[in-house]
């Protein structure tokens, strides 16, 4: 039962930023006719450049870390534009979020970090399991805590 306290807080503050920090931006971003899927675009595109960067020889916390906190922005700003605009197409940006997820943990597995393997089943779990069933939090949150722990016991720099 506490894990689901903790779960909550952690859904509760996560929505407060959002509405506090996420939809201020989107609404700009909205006014300013920048269509939602360019966002999604824009998100896939860095997941590609921080699935480069897992793939060099020494990958570099921080550049890991700041690509997958980029995802993880891209991805809440184009759902909140689409809502917004009132354009939302759920079934296209969970395909994108899945993608996204299936080309880091592909690198991930090329990689082979520890961990990694369970990382690339819970990615191909999550993009079999229906749409209402799929977590509040995306996979991408987990992988930055598992970067923190890669990075704390020196797997990468």
């Amino acid at each position: 039962m506490r894990i689901l306290n903790i779960w909550e807080d952690i859904y509760n503050k996560f929505t407060k930023f959002r509405k506090e920090s996420i939809d201020i931006i989107a609404a700009k971003i909205s006014v300013s006719h920048v269509h939602p899927d360019y966002i999604t675009f824009s998100s896939l595109i860095v997941s590609f450049f921080l699935s480069v960067s897992i793939l060099l020889e020494n990958p570099t916390f921080v550049y890991i870390e700041i690509l997958l906190l980029i995802v993880i922005i891209l991805d809440a700003l184009d759902g909140a534009s689409a809502r917004i605009r009132n354009i939302s197409h759920p079934e296209k940006d969970i395909a994108a979020d899945r993608f996204s997820e299936l080309i880091i943990a592909a690198a991930l597995i090329n990689k082979n970090f520890p961990g990694s393997l369970i990382i690339f089943l819970l990615v191909i779990i999550n993009i079999f399991l229906p749409y209402r069933f799929i977590p509040i939090l995306p996979l991408r949150i987990f992988l930055l805590i598992y970067f923190f722990i890669l990075w704390k016991f020196s797997y990468i720099e």
